[in-house]
């Protein structure tokens, strides 16, 4: 994915084949390493069946955004749109560039 943010605007692309920063496994080693340490904040997500959802938005020390999302709100589908609303949640609350984060990890809580 490419983020682009201005003041007014963040926008998320899907870019085929492209490497980032991070692989998967030091994504997922980052926020594990983080663990208890991670600070988090809270945001409330509108569902299409006219439900609401609240999601837990963190940003670890090496600049892995982690969203935990409840387990009925966990859809592949909506990837992009919760890693947007995880983006302003962490620019708004942290003062975040979207830019400057190196991987998304989206958590679903409550999972079997």
């Amino acid at each position: 994915m490419v983020v682009n943010s201005s003041k007014t605007a963040i926008s998320v692309t899907t870019v085929a084949n492209r490497q980032t920063g991070m692989s998967a496994d030091s994504v997922v080693n980052s926020v594990n390493k983080s663990g208890a340490s991670l600070t988090t904040t809270k945001a409330t997500l509108s569902l299409p069946d006219g439900s609401f959802a609240t999601v837990t938005v963190g940003v670890t020390a090496e600049g892995v955004l982690v969203i935990r999302v409840p387990q009925q709100s966990a859809n592949a589908d909506n990837s992009k749109a919760v890693s947007l609303i995880g983006m302003v949640t962490a620019k708004d609350a942290f003062g975040i560039a979207p830019e400057s984060l190196k991987g998304v990890l989206i958590q679903t809580e409550g999972a079997k």
